[in-house]
């Protein structure tokens, strides 16, 4: 993948993080093997995993559905930024078949939470206009990152 694309996802995921308040401790756009880039926290992500078994939204506490709306916007900035810098290098059958780690999570976040098909669909639009409408905000910055970022490659 062009590094430029890569440098605006991870980008994208850092600038979420920063204007949700969640501290950021990397930025890295040199594949590992498992990612071809990432963003580090220094508080662990994933917190869902720590809600067990299967609870639906009306059982999780504020301070959950807060740090879970967070991780949910996080999750999906990179795919979001990646679309509004090279709207081609998203496609519609990247959905759900494992080329987009972050939305297969999403997509089992809500799943999970939800009651049925038709609320997790709503829940991920709602997730998905509140993240554009981060980007969109803070493009400038999501931007000089990227940049900053790909001159850089993790020095």
């Amino acid at each position: 993948m062009n590094q430029k694309i890569i440098a605006h996802r991870e980008a994208g995921h850092a600038v979420a993080d920063i204007a949700q308040e969640l501290r950021i401790k990397k930025i890295s756009i040199i594949p590992d093997g498992r990612s071809s880039g990432r963003v580090e926290r220094y508080k662990s992500s994933r917190a869902f995993r720590e809600f067990g078994n299967s609870p639906t939204w009306w059982d999780l506490e504020r301070r959950h559905k807060d740090r879970f709306e967070k991780e949910v916007r996080s999750l999906l900035a990179g795919r979001a930024a990646k679309r509004r810098f090279a709207p081609r290098s998203v496609r519609a059958a990247q959905t759900l078949n494992g080329h987009e780690g972050d939305l297969y999570e999403v997509h089992d976040w809500l799943s999970r939470i939800s009651t049925s098909d038709r609320e997790s669909s709503a829940y991920l639009k709602l997730f998905e206009i509140q993240t554009e409408w981060l980007l969109n905000r803070f493009w400038t910055s999501v931007e000089a990152i990227a940049d900053a970022r790909e001159r850089n490659v993790d020095r």
